[in-house]
């Protein structure tokens, strides 16, 4: 799909533009996702090569011991945040990284947005 809007007349082509503009602007963090989706890491790759591999930040939630780490670094520059299991060890990730998202965006004098918190579920 991803490659078949490359022309700027394709149907799809909007949605390709704002998918960079999202990689382009905004810090990402893959949490359930196979990493395998052709369309989303085409449009990371070509966003990446676009501004010579400096970008937001992105991360990504794995399993510890998943092998795809550091292809995950060294293709698309994605951060990798390991936890220990399924289940409650994935949650307190979570929750830790909901935790430091919103002491950063309490506090725009150091390095934060002053955004709005994210709200447990």
């Amino acid at each position: 799909m991803y490659r078949d809007a490359a022309d700027d007349k394709h149907p799809l082509a909007a949605a390709r533009q704002q998918v960079r503009n999202l990689i382009s602007n905004h810090p990402l963090l893959f949490i359930g996702f196979g990493l395998y989706d052709e369309y989303v890491m085409d449009a990371l790759a070509t966003v990446l090569e676009m501004f010579g591999g400096n970008l937001r930040p992105s991360y990504a939630l794995l399993k510890t011991g998943d092998d795809r780490a550091e292809q995950l670094w060294k293709k698309y520059r994605i951060t990798v945040i390991a936890y220990e299991n399924h289940g409650q060890p994935l949650v307190d990730v979570i929750k830790q990284i909901r935790a430091d998202a919103n002491a950063l965006a309490a506090d725009p004098g150091d390095g934060g947005s002053g955004s709005q918190p994210i709200p447990a579920s």
